[in-house]
């Protein structure tokens, strides 16, 4: 015991100490992310492996190429550059084979929602700070 603290009292001090440590890391984390751009986060997500880094057409087996979308929610497409192709110009999701497909949301709020969820944050927090629908939320 240090200066008449039980033991007790003294394991809820050091979790309290390790909990303000994980917050203040979630929160730094939290800012450095969002001061990334779309492109930055794709990178990130591609250099984790969550998102395919290249793509081959079923239609042609050619390699697709990563183009910017203003019509994507996630500001790019796999597009098919093979001129020869019977289905050229044709585009795919970036999310395609990952376990972002069929997700409607963007990848800065789905990211947000992983970091407040792994920080402990209620659902209803989760909404309310994200700004998004309880069926969002269940989707991810």
């Amino acid at each position: 015991m240090i200066r008449g603290l039980s033991k007790d009292l003294l394991q809820k001090r050091v979790l309290f100490k390790k909990y303000i440590i994980i917050i203040i890391h979630h929160e730094k984390l939290l800012e450095s992310f969002i001061m990334l751009n779309e492109q930055e986060i794709l990178d990130m997500l591609i250099g984790r492996g969550l998102i395919m880094s290249s793509m081959n057409y079923r239609h042609c087996v050619e390699s697709m190429a990563l183009m910017t979308s203003k019509k994507k929610i996630d500001s790019f497409e796999w597009r098919c550059k093979n001129a020869k192709c019977s289905k050229y110009k044709t585009t795919i999701s970036i999310r395609s084979g990952s376990k972002f497909e069929g997700l409607k949301l963007p990848f800065r709020k789905i990211l947000k929602v992983i970091l407040y969820w792994s920080e402990g944050m209620i659902q209803n927090e989760i909404m309310q700070v994200v700004q998004i629908s309880r069926t969002a939320l269940a989707s991810i």
